[in-house]
């Protein structure tokens, strides 16, 4: 009978250790940073300036903006092959600036003539019959060009926002802060000049997804919190994020995912988060200061965020960053043979796409399927948007 006492007893020991190595390692994922390793790699086939580059939702075509206005579309599987171009501006036109959205894959240009220049990048997945792989098939749809103002100048600045038949254009333009509002097909409804809002030289700015609020930092360093309530634009608030920074100038400026937050850089490098929220005392949200995180090697030359989550990738010199807003930590960082032009996020939040100096396109994957999680989100005070003070709480969708 005692050994069977014994053998029972043993039994229970291993049964609870057994459960207590499990519970171990399911949790030890929670706590460890992003594994970032090498995929494929694909050489840009020209040397002229990239603007901006992008990704497909299977991380399968890369494609840039370039400086000449034209889109060059490649394969991740053929890295020799020649890009799919597509030319965006007529023949009396050169890019001043441009972006690539994200969160709709649309190219977004200020041309030299003054003109805002639009067209939506999409992909789909085509099986061939008896073909086990599949093909990702890209297209370029121009939207068309809605004329900023009279002047004719080249913007220097440039956001765009289309909600469903109805859009808004926001751009610098001789030193002008302008508001275009336009239907469906891009027809001009509405301009507003918001210069008078803003005190001093207007320098860049950003425009959130309902249209209705601005972000314009200036060449003093300071940015003006513009908010629309109907038709009326009104100077909400106005902050200088890097006061005490030698140069107090706003290098990035950036919204996350939400638009609740924005991610901001000065030239030296100074990495700040700005959120909204309601001060004790106040009934209106206004921007405030909620996260620090470790300083770039200097300026920002990118400056990308997940649509997926509150990630953001930025790069600096040879350096690349991944950082997470709401715990406040860097989740991969890598310094690089040659500097890091662009780098963007794919939209599952499993792959990344750096662009150096060498016209190469480095494509990683990314396994980080924790990264709202962290000792720090565990066991300290978060900072979590909305609210106007951290907390010991944890949110589990990482707000």
């Amino acid at each position: 009978m005692t050994g069977f006492i014994k053998i029972g007893g043993l039994g229970i020991i291993t049964a609870v250790m057994g459960i207590f190595v499990f519970i171990v390692w399911q949790v030890l994922p929670l706590f460890r940073s992003a594994q970032v390793t090498p995929r494929a790699e694909v050489t840009l086939a020209g040397t002229g300036q990239v603007i901006a580059l992008g990704l497909d939702e299977w991380s399968e075509r890369p494609f840039v903006l370039g400086a000449d206005g034209t889109l060059s579309i490649y394969r991740a599987a053929e890295p020799t092959a020649k890009p799919q171009v597509e030319h965006l501006l007529r023949g009396d036109e050169s890019l001043a600036i441009g972006y690539i959205d994200p969160r709709h894959q649309r190219v977004v240009i200020g041309t030299s003539t003054g003109h805002l220049v639009l067209a939506d990048i999409t992909f789909k997945a085509e099986f061939t019959p008896g073909v086990s792989t599949r093909q990702v098939v890209a297209s370029v749809k121009p939207l068309g060009a809605i004329p900023l103002s009279a002047a004719k100048a080249p913007p220097t600045s440039v956001a765009f926002i289309r909600q469903d038949d109805k859009g808004t254009a926001a751009a610098i333009q001789d030193g002008k802060v302008l508001i275009v509002r336009v239907d469906g097909d891009l027809t001009v409804t509405g301009r507003e000049d918001l210069t008078s809002l803003v005190k001093d030289v207007p320098e860049r700015l950003v425009l959130n997804e309902g249209g209705d609020e601005l972000l314009v930092a200036s060449t003093n360093g300071e940015i003006t919190y513009l908010h629309r309530e109907g038709s009326t634009w009104t100077r909400r608030q106005a902050f200088r994020p890097f006061a005490d920074q030698s140069d107090p100038r706003v290098a990035s400026l950036t919204y996350l995912l939400g638009d609740v937050s924005v991610v901001l850089a000065s030239p030296s490098g100074a990495n700040r988060i700005y959120s909204l929220f309601i001060a004790p005392g106040d009934d209106t949200r206004r921007f405030g200061r909620t996260k620090e995180f470790p300083a770039l090697e200097g300026a920002p030359a990118s400056c990308e965020i997940s649509v997926r989550n509150k990630a953001f990738l930025m790069t600096a010199g040879n350096t690349v960053s991944l950082r997470f807003a709401t715990t406040e930590t860097i989740r991969w960082e890598e310094r690089l043979n040659a500097p890091a032009r662009q780098a963007v996020i794919s939209a599952k939040y499993d792959r990344l796409a750096i662009l150096g100096a060498d016209s190469r396109i480095r494509l990683l994957d990314l396994a980080d399927p924790h990264p709202e999680a962290g000792f720090k989100a565990f066991f300290g005070k978060v900072w979590y948007e909305g609210f106007n003070t951290p907390k010991y709480e944890w949110q589990s969708t990482g707000g």
